[in-house]
C-alpha cells in the first residue's frame, strides 16, 4: 500500500530524480509549486516501485492524485492508487490531469471517466523568444510601459539574488507585503511561503532576481528551469514605479533564459480577471488545460 507523507525541505533530493522526468510543462509538478503551496493543498509524496505519487486537497475539499511520475508502464502504478482509494474508501480523482495522460487512463479506464476542465488552472505558456525580444506590434503595449520605466528610471539595474542582496530584497517584500498582502486564506498561504524562501533561498533548486533602482529593490521574482521551460513562480513589483512589472518580467526571462529554453510558464490566472487580461495581453503561444478526472 502506498504511504503518503508531508513534504520537507530533506525530500526534494528523492523526489528531484522524478520530477525532472516529466514529460509535461505543468507547474504543478516543480519544485516551486511543491515548495510554495505545499502547505495550502496540503500535498503529501509516495514513492514505489520507481513511480512517485502525489496527493493534494483542492478548494473544495476533494482528495485529489497526481498521475504517477516516471517511466512507463503505469499499470502497476494505476494499480497501486486504486488499492490505496479503495483502502481508504474515497474515490480516485486525478489533478491536476492533462491531455498528455489521457491514452494512458482510457487505455485503463476506457470510458469509465469524468473529465472536468478547470479554466481558472489553465497554465500560460509564452514563446521564449518573443517574450524576450517584445517587438512587432503585439507586444506595443508591454514594449512602452518597459521604455517608460527605462526613461523615468535610468539608475535600474537588474541583479541575481545572492548573499549580497538578500536582505535587500527581503527588505522589499515587508514594504511590500504591509501594503498589497489580501486577507483571503490564499494570499496569506503564499505571503507565508515567500518569507520562509526568503530564509532558505538556496534551497529547492530555484533562483530568484530583483529588479533595483538606484539602491533600493523595487521588484523581484522566483522560478527554475526544467527541460525545455522557465517556469516563473513568484513576481512582486512596487506599483508606485511606472512600468515595474512588465520591466521585472522582461528582465527576469532574458537574465534566466538559457540556450534550451524554448518556453516560459508564468502559472495561471486563479479566475482574476484583472490577472486574466494582463496574462493574455502578453500573448500566450498556448494554455495548458488542466483536468479534474474522477474514475467511475
Amino acid at each position: 500500500m502506498l504511504h503518503f507523507k508531508s513534504i520537507q525541505n530533506t525530500d526534494f533530493t528523492p523526489i528531484a530524480p522524478f520530477i525532472r522526468l516529466k514529460q509535461s510543462r505543468l507547474c504543478d509538478a516543480t519544485f516551486g509549486a511543491l515548495y510554495f503551496w505545499k502547505n495550502y493543498y496540503e500535498t503529501k509524496y509516495a514513492i514505489r516501485d520507481h513511480h512517485l505519487y502525489f496527493s493534494s486537497v483542492i478548494l473544495d475539499g476533494t482528495k485529489t492524485f497526481t498521475f504517477p511520475l516516471g517511466l512507463p508502464p503505469y499499470d502497476e502504478a494505476l494499480a497501486q492508487l486504486e488499492g490505496y482509494c479503495q483502502q481508504k474508501n474515497i474515490p480516485l480523482i486525478f489533478y491536476p490531469a492533462e491531455t498528455l495522460v489521457r491514452p494512458y487512463l482510457e487505455k485503463r479506464y476506457g470510458k469509465n471517466m469524468i473529465w472536468t476542465p478547470w479554466r481558472d488552472a489553465f497554465d500560460y505558456v509564452y514563446d521564449k523568444d518573443a517574450f524576450v525580444s517584445m517587438t512587432g506590434r503585439k507586444y506595443h503595449g508591454q514594449r512602452n510601459h518597459i521604455n517608460k520605466f527605462n526613461f523615468l528610471y535610468p539608475n535600474h539595474r537588474f541583479t541575481p539574488i545572492c548573499d549580497n542582496t538578500i536582505e535587500a530584497v527581503r527588505a522589499f517584500y515587508i514594504r511590500y507585503a504591509a501594503e498589497n498582502i489580501k486577507k483571503d486564506k490564499t494570499a496569506k498561504a503564499e505571503h507565508e511561503s515567500i518569507l520562509a524562501w526568503l530564509e532558505e533561498y538556496r534551497l529547492c533548486h530555484m533562483f530568484g532576481g530583483c529588479l533595483w533602482v538606484g539602491d533600493r529593490v523595487v521588484g523581484f521574482s522566483v522560478g527554475e528551469h526544467l527541460g525545455d521551460t522557465l517556469h516563473v513562480h513568484i513576481e512582486k513589483a512596487d506599483y508606485s514605479y511606472t512600468g515595474a512589472y512588465p520591466k521585472l518580467a522582461n528582465s527576469f526571462a532574458s537574465y534566466f533564459s538559457t540556450p534550451q529554453t524554448h518556453y516560459i510558464n508564468r502559472q495561471d490566472d486563479l479566475g482574476d480577471a484583472g490577472l486574466r487580461r494582463s496574462k493574455l495581453s502578453y500573448r500566450p503561444v498556448f494554455l495548458l488545460e488542466k483536468y479534474t478526472v474522477r474514475v467511475l
